[in-house]
């Protein structure tokens, strides 16, 4: 049998009709039974969930099958056996992946990282079943399996086990883990390799975006005892200033300097919740350390929880309850995340009142300033990079066109003009600059780029960078900023150990959390190498074969919840799968499990949507 042709999808990054804004990582259910049929996001799930349906009785016996979603190996795209929580202090709603039976004392929240007890006599704390996913086992046989796909497959070790993953590597491809990206590699004639990073499309990096803040939703208690807002102004200038004390809103009036709202990742730790509820208490102010903000790491909070177990020994994959969090040997490192994430981005809702000024969006990787400018009267925006200051090598970063040609001045044309309400989410990621305006992609030439640099994080009292890696600026403008959320990428933990599945660098985990929270570190040359561990290798990881019998090609398949998925990364024996053991690809989440609120077994309908 001749092997298919690889062929790619059409439209996958191509820009998309107007959305709304809450299509993903919504976590606030919809007003009213029926209201919530007027969101774009809910119409487009209920139309997954009917089409699941028909799929399911029509197609079963030959090109679709239903499967169950175990474990946690693909969160936050997919969840396995888990609970669904509201945290008691800021409300957002989060999930995290336990096993039926298992005795959870207590579960942390992602934005405050307020710890909830749980209870037996709360229903929403019991634990829920996996996503039931339908997939589509005959749509390879008419294309070829594409990168980033999430597929289903035997696992070659135990041919009676399906795996659910993301497939990361394709036939006849050199591939390498690194700085959390993929890349694959060419083998020149003198043998050495060129990688190129391979960029998820935009469609589907919306889908794999962990939140990390969020201006909706500010503890009560970090109200109380006036905890510094995430989101400040700019050290020395007078413009931006919250519309309450929650910091739900933002506003800066017309001046004719550039005014920037800044975002430092200096929210409450765990140890600092008792203090700060003591504080609240009595209604005092909790004067918190200065923190001149600490670094976006790869925490996730569907892997932290505390068991009930207080004379069990601390391991390094769980917290134990009777543990005080002000012992250091609460800082259980699996849980904390060890690698520092440069791909972030964030959503935000603007509202220009009045002017005919510009606005201005800032995202810093590696001490390197990447900047937009936008002219509110054309709608026309200018990307530009500025390079850090780089002790160890000279930085380079050139912005370049879909055929590798340099571009001087990436420019773009936005709906963004004159007054009114605009809906902004901006993504680096993959070495790309991702812009959507009002749900819509907006493409332009230059929005890739490539830096000749390893990069770390950069600090210094002038220019804090990487401590605050994100920024808002307008100039002659009237705005308001109504909601800010705050995302990173997913980041691939390079490691084929699966005894260090959370650690790639294997250094002491204490001390990398540890300079991770402190900027005046990061430039230090001995801790600088916590950045720079495996970064910047020459040779492949995995080289998967592209075999003359289609049936063994061999795929390299990884989970997106890294520090969890036994994926190919880690197998024992041979780090991939063959062709034979391709069952098809996830295409929805028909029936996620049911709500009990507002009515008991209530179908979620939030949750069923076409898989990325």
């Amino acid at each position: 049998m001749a092997k298919r042709k690889r062929r790619s999808f059409p439209g996958e990054d191509s820009p998309t009709p107007k959305k709304s804004w809450d299509t993903v990582n919504s976590d606030e259910p919809a007003g009213g039974v029926f209201g919530f049929f007027k969101d774009y996001s809910v119409r487009e799930t209920f139309e997954s969930f009917v089409i699941a349906i028909l799929l399911a009785l029509v197609f079963r016996a030959f090109e679709a099958e239903a499967f169950i979603i175990p474990t946690g190996s693909m969160a936050p795209s997919l969840q396995g056996q888990h609970k669904d929580l509201d945290c008691d202090q800021c409300g957002h709603q989060y999930r995290v992946g336990v096993s039926e039976g298992m005795p959870v004392a207590g579960t942390t929240c992602p934005l405050c990282h307020f710890t909830t007890r749980m209870s037996k006599r709360d229903a929403s704390h019991v634990t829920n079943s996996g996503d039931r996913i339908l997939v589509n086992k005959f749509v390879y046989d008419f294309k070829e399996p594409e990168r980033f796909d999430v597929i289903v497959f035997k696992n070659p070790n135990i041919a009676k086990e399906n795996y659910i993953k993301r497939l990361i590597g394709l036939p006849g491809e050199n591939i390498l883990i690194e700085n959390g990206d993929i890349y694959t590699m060419q083998q020149q004639q003198d043998g050495s390799y060129d990688k190129t990073i391979a960029r998820k499309p935009s469609k589907k990096l919306l889908h794999t975006l962990e939140i990390i803040a969020d201006t909706q939703h500010r503890a009560h208690d970090l109200v109380v005892t006036q905890w510094p807002l995430q989101w400040q102004q700019r050290s020395g200038e007078s413009n931006w200033e919250p519309r309450d004390e929650a910091g739900l809103a933002f506003t800066a009036s017309q001046r004719p300097e550039i005014s920037w709202l800044k975002f430092r990742n200096d929210g409450p730790e765990e140890k600092d919740w008792p203090n700060i509820l003591e504080y609240s208490k009595n209604g005092d102010i909790f004067k918190s350390p200065p923190n001149p903000g600490r670094l976006i790491n790869d925490y996730v909070a569907y892997n932290d929880f505390t068991i009930k177990n207080p004379n069990q020994r601390v391991s390094g994959s769980l917290k134990v309850e009777g543990i005080s969090p002000r012992e250091p040997r609460f800082l259980v490192a699996f849980n904390k995340g060890l690698h520092w994430v440069g791909d972030i981005g964030f959503e935000a809702e603007l509202d220009i009142k009045s002017g005919t000024g510009s606005l201005f969006f800032d995202i810093v990787e590696g001490g390197a300033h990447f900047q937009m400018a936008l002219d509110t009267k054309s709608g026309k925006l200018e990307l530009s990079a500025q390079s850090p200051e780089n002790p160890v090598s000279d930085s380079v970063i050139t912005f370049v066109d879909a055929d590798g040609n340099p571009v001087e001045k990436p420019m773009a044309q936005t709906p963004i003009t004159g007054p009114g309400s605009y809906q902004i989410r901006i993504m680096n990621a993959d070495d790309k600059i991702h812009l959507w305006v009002n749900g819509s992609l907006i493409e332009f030439d230059g929005c890739t780029y490539t830096r000749t640099d390893i990069p770390v994080p950069h600090y210094s009292e002038e220019d804090p960078a990487d401590a605050e890696p994100l920024g808002i600026g307008c100039q002659n403008l009237d705005v308001v900023v109504n909601r800010i959320k705050v995302f990173r990428d997913l980041y691939y933990i390079s490691t084929m150990d699966s005894n260090f599945m959370s650690n790639e660098t294997g250094a002491d985990p204490v001390n990398i959390i540890t300079t991770m929270r402190n900027p005046t570190r990061w430039g230090n040359e001995q801790t600088r190498g916590l950045f720079t561990t495996k970064k910047g290798q020459t040779e492949p990881m995995f080289t998967l074969l592209d075999s003359d019998d289609p049936a063994k090609d061999q795929f390299l398949p990884m989970g997106d919840n890294s520090a969890q998925s036994l994926d190919g990364r880690v197998w024992p024996g041979p780090r991939y799968f063959e062709r034979d053991l391709l069952i098809g690809r996830a295409i929805v989440v028909f029936w996620p499990h049911t709500l009990s609120e507002p009515i008991p077994y209530m179908p979620n309908f939030g949750r069923m949507t076409f898989i990325k």
